[in-house]
């Protein structure tokens, strides 16, 4: 029986220099009420963001991605303490890759 088709053996290494650098950025809050934790939030993301477009982001290049709230409750009887986190991400495709890390620490 006869056999049909291609077979082929290779071997190969491609290398490029990096074009793009994408980050998945977040910031968190924590306050009495939910939705004090999301205001607060809310305004780290806003200068986050802001903070992106002055290093040269491009507006289009900035997606919003998770929102996560959560209580947590420490002690007990009088004590008790209930507070609320907010958690929000933003997603940022920066396409100068050179010095994309020197405001990292910002």
């Amino acid at each position: 029986m006869a056999r049909t088709g291609v077979t082929t053996a290779g071997r190969g290494v491609a290398v490029a220099r990096p074009d793009v650098t994408r980050c998945e950025l977040g910031v968190e809050a924590s306050a009495p009420s939910v939705g004090e934790a999301l205001a607060e939030a809310q305004r780290a993301l806003v200068a986050l963001r802001a903070a992106l477009l002055d290093a040269g982001v491009l507006a289009d290049d900035l997606r919003t991605t998770a929102t996560s709230t959560w209580t947590s409750t420490s002690g007990e009887g009088e004590a008790r303490t209930d507070v609320a986190h907010a958690q929000l991400g933003l997603r940022a495709l920066v396409r100068s890759v050179d010095g994309a890390g020197d405001r990292s620490e910002e």
